[in-house]
């Protein structure tokens, strides 16, 4: 009976063992896997929001296509001055918004972050809405009422409307565009969760810096006079 008992006792200290580690890693893995699907990442920045999940061509909400133009001298201040001629010859962050759009509201502190951060490196940050006015409302009260701090311009619908992506594209949204009106980036979409809403703000800060370098290093003489 002794000598049986330590190896017994032996495989059983074994198995514990065994089940506790396995356990710990089955642990650690669905971890893993719940962080994952909670905080996506994307290839510039670790610890940001995968926006190519929202950027997906079956949601019509997704924002217009990279290298699509949008109009800037359509898109005026309360006293007429254009973007395009506010803008001069760097590239800027867009923020569409929409008076209905609950969201925006809640989304101020993204904007205001996105806004803080960019004005550190020398990148502009404007709100703009491409919604068709109504009847009694004004828009630069409205865009003063979310406290971002930035010139507003409103979309000049007197020609027409804007192509049709972003007219359906949903606020708010970012958008990095080239001086002549050239989408560089584009970032839809806020979120109710904070946490959410910063790694959103984050992500579109971090993208922001990558393109922007990239395209100085591309075309170190654009902007120059000759």
């Amino acid at each position: 009976m002794l000598g049986l008992k330590r190896p017994s006792m032996r495989l059983i200290i074994g198995v514990v063992v065994v089940g506790l580690v396995a356990f710990a890693l089955g642990a650690y893995a669905a971890k893993a896997r719940l962080n994952s699907k909670q905080r996506p990442l994307s290839p510039y920045f670790l610890e940001g929001f995968d926006f190519t999940l929202l950027r997906k061509p079956d949601n019509e909400w997704r924002g217009p296509e990279v290298g699509a133009k949008i109009d800037l001298n359509r898109l005026k201040m309360q006293d007429g001055r254009t973007l395009a001629s506010v803008m001069g010859t760097r590239p800027a962050v867009l923020v569409a918004v929409n008076s209905a759009c609950a969201l925006c509201k809640t989304a101020g502190d993204q904007m205001r972050y996105v806004r803080e951060k960019l004005a550190g490196r020398d990148i502009d940050y404007y709100m703009v809405t491409f919604a068709s006015p109504k009847p009694n409302e004004d828009f630069f009260l409205y865009a003063d009422s979310l406290s971002v701090g930035v010139s507003s311009f409103q979309w000049d619908a007197e020609a027409g409307q804007p192509d049709p992506s972003i007219v359906l594209m949903t606020s708010p949204s970012h958008l990095l565009v080239h001086n002549d009106g050239t989408v560089i980036c584009v970032w839809p979409g806020s979120y109710y969760d904070k946490d959410v809403r910063d790694r959103m703000a984050k992500q579109i800060v971090a993208d922001t810096l990558v393109a922007t370098a990239t395209r100085a290093a591309l075309m170190p003489n654009i902007g120059q006079t000759h």
